[in-house]
């Protein structure tokens, strides 16, 4: 599955909350095109939540290993005794891995960087804050003004870290699992995730039980069970967001008329009322989720 935030049936339920996954697959309820015009409109969405609040709610790469000149260069302060801090463009920094694409290079002269990438003694990242402290010997006056505009170069990941209901999770199934299958095996410990819903691939299963392998129903919220390979996809994100993408691209699915005939009323609502409870949904999420750096 090509989305990651919500799945096609969450904005399906906007327009009629019985609707499930079956039926979209008969083909009947517009025509052939409709998962395709569903996908590309939640990705979309998905595109615009991430750019929008600087917080996606999966893990994303800053800077390319393959393209030095992509990597980002950021300001630093200079406190004497302390190292050198450097904030990040983004939180929930993923801790470095070079085995992971990630690197880390500290300025040591006008025209001169060092990769330090995994050295310990020589910078602190503070993930969850998303900023760097780091020691370096390389004091000399002639550079250090320099230093304090172009203090490192780094590529790194951010998000979909998990900690708390509230906190965004991806991982990947660790083994195949068929349909039939009441346990999952993921990739990363099942204990930084809430017991909740979670989106594996095209599917979404319910935790019943923490653990390794943790305990799941299958096919919940109008999906189906189904097979799965080991290297799938396996999210969560909260409720406020996955409600807020859906309830955007069905705004944005309104554009259609076809759309808007399936439109099933629901507590004497208007459509034009609808349309104005999805948006107001949409505007919230993002004002609540925003972490753009303000510099």
């Amino acid at each position: 599955m090509r989305t990651h935030y919500a799945h096609p049936i969450d904005a399906l339920r906007k327009f009629n909350p019985q609707m499930t996954m079956a039926t979209l697959e008969q083909e009947d309820f517009i025509g052939v095109d409709d998962l395709e015009r569903v996908l590309s409109t939640i990705e979309g969405v998905e595109a615009r939540f991430d750019s929008l609040t600087g917080n996606p709610m999966r893990r994303v790469r800053v800077g390319d290993t393959d393209r030095p000149e992509s990597w980002e260069v950021q300001s630093a302060s200079l406190t004497k005794g302390h190292g050198i801090k450097v904030w990040l463009d983004n939180k929930h920094v993923w801790p470095l891995d070079s085995s992971e694409g990630d690197r880390l290079e500290i300025r040591t002269g006008r025209r001169s960087w060092r990769e330090v990438t995994g050295h310990s003694d020589r910078y602190d990242l503070n993930e969850r804050k998303g900023y760097i402290r780091f020691f370096t010997r390389y004091t000399r006056s002639f550079w250090r003004e320099a230093l304090r505009d172009e203090a490192l170069r780094i590529c790194y990941r951010h998000g979909g870290q998990g900690g708390s209901r509230d906190e965004a999770y991806q991982t990947t199934l660790a083994a195949n699992t068929l349909a039939p299958e009441t346990t999952m095996d993921l990739s990363r410990s099942s204990g930084v995730f809430p017991s909740t819903i979670l989106k594996v691939g095209d599917e979404y299963v319910s935790v019943t039980a923490s653990g390794d392998p943790v305990g799941v129903a299958r096919g919940v919220r109008g999906t189906e069970a189904a097979e799965h390979d080991a290297g799938t996809d396996v999210s969560y994100v909260p409720l406020d967001v996955r409600e807020a993408v859906a309830a955007k691209a069905a705004v944005e699915l309104m554009s259609w008329a076809d759309w808007t005939n399936e439109l099933v009323d629901a507590d004497g609502m208007r459509t034009s009322d609808k349309v104005e409870q999805w948006e107001a949904t949409w505007t919230e999420a993002l004002e609540k989720r925003s972490e753009v750096r303000h510099l």
